[in-house]
């Protein structure tokens, strides 16, 4: 694998960590500064939003972190998020 396509799949897999963060936080009816008003959290609300936008190379520590805050898995932070059922109606239109 050439560097640019390593760095392509890097991209995509911080995006799919990041929307997946979002995506849990979202479904546990938290914002950010809620989420991190817990003492244990050691991320700052910066590099939360870092982890969200899929712009940084988060630790192994801290992905664990985030899982822990969220209630959920590792995996669930990893893995990318199964895409929603389209309605047949909508997919008539499109």
């Amino acid at each position: 694998m050439n560097l640019s396509a390593y760095m392509t799949a890097v991209e995509s897999e911080r995006r799919t960590i990041g929307e997946n963060v979002r995506r849990l936080r979202k479904q546990a009816g938290l914002s950010v500064d809620e989420l991190l008003a817990r003492e244990w959290i050691p991320i700052s609300r910066p590099y939360w939003y870092q982890i969200e936008n899929g712009v940084c190379n988060a630790s192994i520590t801290n992905l664990v972190v985030v899982a822990e805050a969220l209630g959920v898995s590792l995996r669930d932070l990893l893995e990318e998020a199964p895409k929603p059922k389209r309605r047949a109606a909508e997919a008539v239109r499109n």
